[in-house]
């Protein structure tokens, strides 16, 4: 079909090919599930299909990862605008670099043009996780201590797999030359291929029946009918600015690294068009703490298109009516050679934070508290598996923690977030002890973990595995120092927190926590990870009495729990409604609610950390010493973070802060606001589960 020329397709058609489309996807996945030899597949699904059109275009995703499916806009761009008219049918393309729309190296794009009357007009893209893609340690982008992406793994740029169906023996050989396990990278190379032809086959004959006119058309009238969709859900949002500030704890594990990264982002919404600007973010970082720009705008795009549009079967339509700007040289739009490694926490944490804040302000019955950053990546490797073939083993889980809460509901108990489609995260307990040297201990709730609120945030897990032979793990996470804020008066979560128990006591002394490269294991150790909960919504002391008795019935929140978030007093494992009412009170009465001072400008250090003036009465009654993390609540926001600094000249009664502060905030010089620490009853008694410890003890027995 020539470039100026249009046909109309019924919307009937219209929808039973775009209908088509996506079981073409769906069929995708589930070729690649049965084929693959990796559990980290078939098991956690840590993979995505899509088919992209001619100009890089999302036209059909099913339950897909968006971090994996929306970078491959700038893949097929890449490939495009690499090769051009070099491309022939049966080429096939492989790339797992981040300047080409890669995520971590770990995650291998496969890339095939389908060709129609002559020209490639659709693209099937299925991008999947190898175990280990080489670098320093076993998991390869599973380190928190790379300081370079060649670390990281085998970095590939854009490059011919197949040409015109023919295996690049000699590429494939020199790929697989520097994995640890090439067995079963092979098996899901060549499964990629096979799901990437079935792809050609359903989409040509789709083309077969209805035109491969009509068939480009019905997937441009899509692509319109979702940036139309977005262009109205933006244009009944007011016009204005809008700010929000957000952190990461760290980016790695030296001196520069440990330091906070901060994230300041500014949202213009302009008629139909909203345009998000990250202009102050921390400089690039030589840690795991970078993202390139391709996940920037992922994560602002998967943001929008779900709080603003709701669709079965997202496509890239939507991000027309978007602008994306990241400084370069940052930790969003990192360069060459810096590791990304850790560009999930960022995506989730303070991309997909300040964009869901920022949302928030604009609409704050329709949006969560902050989801957590961390998705707590963890391998376990050996060099001989005595309960398999013999040779090298691993295992690659993330739990996320429990999801943040909503104005009417209470966030899910750790599991995959509403931002990362089909993707388990954890092997069954069964598949493990079957196929590792490795027995389960435990694998249950962790009580107190989500964050308090009217509305609680998801409770995360406990999950510890006893060692059965000598092997060592990598662990890259965050969340181990800053809690993710909560929203309304919603209160942080839990912290999350690995352990390894050998004979009964923790021997894990990282400088720096859920960072490590390498850690070696005995037999007979326990490598015990506490998941974090989701944060809260709303008041907590508001929370109905029956629901806070349901939650401990449940085990999601202890009798000390109820007492100290909730302000719920039991007698007789029954609700004592006078003690009750008597200790909200005194909880009320304890909260420093303090006067906005007009400050000139915002105050923050030389790391970029937003700083809290307060006086030493305000701190005592806080609970926090100067450079100790506080939180500004507003009512019906998400929670500012900064870091106290006691200054001796301060009423007792006031706060100065800043202009970009009070928007954030939404308030004005002279009205109050609550000034609070962030750590909730679980942050303050983080003992192990006594389930856990029993089931230790009776194993060894």
């Amino acid at each position: 079909m020539d470039a100026t020329t249009t046909i109309s397709v019924d919307p009937i058609t219209g929808e039973v090919i775009d209908a088509g489309l996506r079981y073409t996807v769906r069929e995708m996945r589930a070729t690649l599930i049965r084929l693959s030899y990796s559990p980290i597949l078939y098991e956690t699904h840590d993979f995505s299909c899509a088919l992209l059109d001619s100009d890089g275009e999302v036209v059909a995703m099913h339950v897909d990862v968006p971090m994996h499916i929306f970078p491959v806009v700038f893949s097929v761009r890449d490939i495009v605008a690499r090769y051009g008219e070099t491309i022939s049918e049966g080429d096939m393309f492989l790339v797992n670099d981040p300047a080409s729309g890669g995520t971590h190296l770990n995650d291998v794009l496969m890339v095939r043009p389908i060709f129609l009357d002559g020209k490639p007009e659709i693209y099937a893209a299925v991008r999947a996780h190898y175990g280990d893609v080489g670098g320093t340690y076993p998991g390869s982008s599973v380190s928190g201590e790379s300081t370079e992406i060649f670390h990281e793994g085998v970095r590939i740029p854009v490059v011919r797999a197949f040409v015109e169906d023919e295996l690049q023996q000699d590429l494939l050989s020199l790929f697989l030359a520097n994995l640890r396990t090439p067995f079963e990278a092979e098996g899901v190379f060549h499964a990629q291929a096979a799901v990437s032809r079935l792809a050609e086959q359903r989409v040509r004959a789709i083309a077969e029946r209805y035109g491969a006119a009509t068939l480009k058309q019905a997937t441009q009238d899509r692509l319109e009918g979702a940036r139309s969709r977005m262009a109205e859900s933006i244009s009944k949002l007011p016009d204005g600015e809008y700010f929000y500030e957000d952190y990461l704890e760290n980016s790695g594990t030296t001196a520069q690294n440990r330091k906070p990264i901060f994230v300041r982002t500014r949202l213009t919404i302009d008629g139909e068009m909203a345009r998000f600007d990250f202009e102050e973010v921390s400089p690039e970082r030589s840690g795991v703490g970078n993202a390139d720009f391709s996940q920037t705008w992922c994560g602002t795009f998967t943001v929008l298109e779900t709080v603003l549009v709701d669709e079965e079967g997202s496509t890239s339509g939507g991000a027309r009516q978007m602008e994306v700007t990241a400084p370069p040289h940052t930790v969003l739009n990192v360069e060459h050679p810096k590791p990304l490694g850790g560009y999930a926490d960022l995506l989730f944490g303070p991309i997909q934070g300040s964009c869901m804040a920022l949302l928030a302000q604009l609409l704050p019955d329709d949006v969560c508290a902050l989801a957590g950053s961390s998705p707590n990546q963890t391998v376990f490797s050996g060099g001989s598996n005595p309960r398999g073939s013999g040779g090298p083993w691993a295992i690659f889980e993330f739990p996320f923690g429990g999801w943040p809460a909503v104005r009417d509901l209470d966030g899910n108990i750790c599991g995959v977030h509403w931002c990362n489609g089909d993707i388990p995260m954890l092997w069954p307990i069964e598949r493990a002890e079957l196929d590792i040297p490795v027995n389960a201990v435990f694998d249950g709730i962790r009580c107190d973990s989500g964050g308090p609120g009217f509305r609680r945030g998801g409770v995360g897990i406990v999950r510890a595995f006893e060692m059965q032979t000598d092997c060592q793990f990598s662990f890259l996470g965050s969340e181990g120092i800053l809690p993710r804020p909560g929203m309304a008066g919603g209160c942080a979560a839990a912290l999350n927190e690995i352990r390894v128990i050998r004979d009964g006591e923790n021997v894990l002394d990282t400088e720096v926590p859920l960072k490590v490269g390498y850690f070696p294991l005995r037999k007979g150790d326990v490598f015990v990870t506490l998941v974090a909960g989701g944060a809260g919504y709303g008041d907590p002391l508001e929370r109905e009495v029956e629901r806070v008795v349901q939650d401990i019935a449940d085990g999601y929140v202890s009798v000390g729990g109820a007492r100290e978030d909730y302000g719920v007093v039991l007698a007789g494992g029954k609700p004592d409604r006078s003690a009750t009412e008597e200790r909200r009170s005194a909880m009320r009465a304890q909260r420093s609610a303090l006067e906005v001072l007009a400050g000139p400008e915002d105050d923050f250090d030389e790391d970029g950390r937003r700083l809290a003036r307060i006086s030493p009465a305000a701190a005592a009654r806080i609970g926090v010493r100067s450079g100790e993390i506080v939180e500004y609540v507003p009512a019906a926001r998400a929670a500012l973070r900064a870091w106290a600094l006691v200054a001796e000249d301060l009423d007792d009664d006031s706060t100065p802060l800043g202009p970009r502060g009070r928007d954030i905030c939404g308030v004005e010089p002279g009205e109050r606001i609550w000034v609070r620490s962030p750590w909730g009853y679980a942050s303050r008694v983080n003992d192990l589960p006594e389930e856990l410890l029993r089931s230790a003890e009776i194993i060894r027995a």
